[in-house]
């Protein structure tokens, strides 16, 4: 067996916690795996092969926060590949385990005493080239201060030209991230649709909208403006100059989340969110 984990490097005392974890999957004859970067800077350039060997891998542990979870996302490219998350930050929608229950997590895991989470994953196409995002495909005015226009087609009909800051089309995943702070709805992470956030519209009547992710959605960056920026859940971001077209659809594969049996997803809004406090 073969394990995966990928590492915020600057959380502190991180080299311990991931001793821990490596020492625990050596002696239960689990191989670790680390990106190149991640291993030289941790020790462990014997096992360097992440990248290269993902069809070799059982399962993955994410050692930091949500941003951590979501940079596994695009290592492991659409590759349905559990996915532990460790807490050593201070959210924590996605990752799930704080850091004492990190070996139990593993544990829980092996023993088949967890819940493996199906997460809808955004397939982005920008100048033919394919990417999968786990949060949220967001559009913003870049360095530019000047308002944007953004025009939504659904099935390749023109549905709304949104003028404004920008725009997020999320997954449930990521409803709770970006499109929360905008005015999107939470929405529950089973769901197979999209959620539209338009970022501080001109107009009253310019409201979130969810879809079904049997349509199809292209953004193109409308008026007069100035290049704006596409971001692919904060991991990367490209320069969108005007009448460049932006695809999204629904991907083939999921994201594997894995989370605890006993813990409902409205038990982490409570929590996190402070309801009910």
């Amino acid at each position: 067996m073969k394990a995966g984990l990928i590492v915020n490097l600057k959380k502190a005392g991180i080299k311990k916690i991931v001793e821990e974890i490596v020492d625990y999957l050596l002696k239960n004859n689990i191989k670790p795996s680390f990106l190149k970067a991640e291993a030289t800077f941790l020790g462990y350039d014997n096992y360097s092969d992440l990248e290269d060997n993902l069809s070799t891998i059982d399962f993955v542990i994410a050692i930091g926060g949500d941003g951590t979870i979501l940079r596994t996302a695009h290592t492991l490219k659409g590759k349905e590949i559990p996915t532990i998350g460790i807490n050593l930050g201070s959210l924590g929608f996605l990752t799930t385990f704080s850091e004492e229950e990190k070996i139990k997590a593993v544990e829980d895991f092996l023993n088949r005493k967890v819940n493996i989470e199906k997460r809808l994953l955004i397939k982005v196409i920008f100048k033919n080239k394919e990417y999968l995002v786990l949060n949220d495909v967001v559009i913003n005015m870049g360095e530019s201060s000047r308002m944007i226009e953004i025009n939504l087609y659904v099935d390749g009909e023109l549905v709304n030209k949104f003028n404004g800051d920008g725009i997020i089309i999320a997954t449930p995943t990521g409803s709770t991230a970006y499109s929360l702070a905008a005015g999107g709805p939470i929405v529950h992470p089973s769901s197979e649709v999209f959620i539209i956030t338009p970022i501080a519209p001109h107009l009253l009547s310019s409201r979130p909208l969810i879809l079904p992710t049997h349509l199809k959605l292209k953004l193109l960056l409308g008026g007069k403006n100035p290049p704006a920026h596409l971001v692919l859940d904060g991991q990367k971001v490209f320069l969108l100059n005007l009448n460049e077209e932006v695809f999204i659809e629904k991907a083939e594969n999921y994201f594997l989340l894995v989370n605890k049996k006993e813990r409902t997803y409205f038990e982490i809004l409570k929590k996190k969110l402070k309801w009910g406090f």
